[in-house]
């Protein structure tokens, strides 16, 4: 068996919780979808091999394609 110090099924449920109404993930619960805390989110539950733990995972991949305006836009709203 893998011996770990990490609680795989707690950081998942926070990686979870973390995830914004319009789609991409804040850095906690209840905060702003930002890129780079979408990007750690989906990344993080790819490595933990729970990519299929996503929450509202077309609403993510929207809100993720919708960032690239003439770059990649970091936080909705933002300008370039």
């Amino acid at each position: 068996t893998e011996s770990t110090c990490m609680d795989r099924s707690a950081a998942v449920a926070y990686i979870r919780s973390s995830a914004a109404c319009e789609g991409g993930f804040g850095l906690g619960p209840s905060q702003e979808a930002h890129g780079g805390s979408t990007y750690c989110a989906i990344a993080a539950l790819t490595l933990l091999g729970t990519l299929d733990a996503m929450p509202h995972r077309a609403r993510t991949v929207r809100w993720c394609l919708s960032r690239q305006v003439g770059g990649f836009q970091g936080r909705t709203n933002k300008a370039g």
